[in-house]
């Protein structure tokens, strides 16, 4: 089933506590029916491929998407039918702010997706090796998240760091290039991290040569290098929940409409 929906950030919660970064949240309402329809009573698991398309200089448009799993249903009584709530990393991924945005959704059962044998994924910064139970911790979060893209890259919260998300390309899957990722038996390969150097160790040692002495010359003396300037901080995310004029279009206390 396809239906369009307006996509909001899950950081303008009213009660930021249901956040959730591995998946997408709809109203309450939206959840029952599209579990009567898909004949799901609340058991299993729902996904969904969310679609933006965007116009480019050229005037065309192109397609930006993202499959992730349904998580629990929004019970707050402010939240109108048509509301998605997605991570910000999510929001990124489709090119959007999430201030109500309008997306499409297509949903899918597991029975769609293939089941993982392979992943090997990169870690983008070498913080990732501070946890301990690295396999443990990976197989949760990706089992988690649900589908994995080949290609694409994810955020992954980390038990074993309190939650804490880090970014990881997914480089790639087996046996297709979109897989689903449940439980353990999932072979999980790593490549080194972005911010770790190739090693000069892995280039096999050339044949020591005879030496031959040379005379030492004095050392030049090096001139100063200015340090560069630090960059500038990125600015904040607004949230605009923090303001008490704001009224967002899926409440019900809009009275603009």
């Amino acid at each position: 089933m396809n239906q369009s929906f307006h996509a909001w950030s899950q950081e303008y919660l009213a009660d930021t506590s249901l956040a959730d970064p591995t998946t997408v949240l709809m109203c309450e309402l939206d959840w029952i029916d599209l579990n009567r329809e898909l004949q799901m009573d609340g058991a299993g698991r729902i996904f969904v491929k969310l679609v933006v398309h965007q116009e480019d200089d050229d005037d065309g448009v192109h397609e930006l998407s993202v499959i992730c799993c349904v998580g629990a249903p929004v019970r707050q009584g402010d939240v109108q039918r048509n509301a998605m709530f997605l991570p910000p990393w999510i929001l990124d991924r489709l090119g959007i702010v999430g201030l109500g945005n309008e997306i499409l959704a297509q949903f899918y059962l597991r029975d769609a997706f293939t089941e993982a044998t392979k992943i090997v994924i990169r870690p983008h910064t070498s913080h990732f090796y501070d946890v301990q139970d690295v396999k443990g911790d990976l197989e949760g979060a990706l089992t988690r998240l649900g589908v994995i893209e080949k290609g694409t890259t994810v955020m992954l919260p980390l038990s074993e760091l309190g939650g804490e998300l880090m970014a990881f390309d997914i480089v790639d899957t087996e046996p297709s290039s979109v897989v689903l990722c449940e439980g353990d038996e999932v072979a999980i390969e790593f490549e080194p991290a972005w911010d770790v150097p190739q090693a000069a160790c892995d280039v096999p040692d050339a044949p020591a040569a005879t030496a031959v002495p040379v005379p030492a010359e004095p050392a030049a003396t090096a001139e100063p290098v200015p340090a560069a300037p630090e960059p500038a901080p990125a600015a904040p995310r607004q949230n605009p929940w923090r303001h008490k004029d704001f009224v967002p279009s899926y409440s019900k206390n809009d009275t603009t409409q």
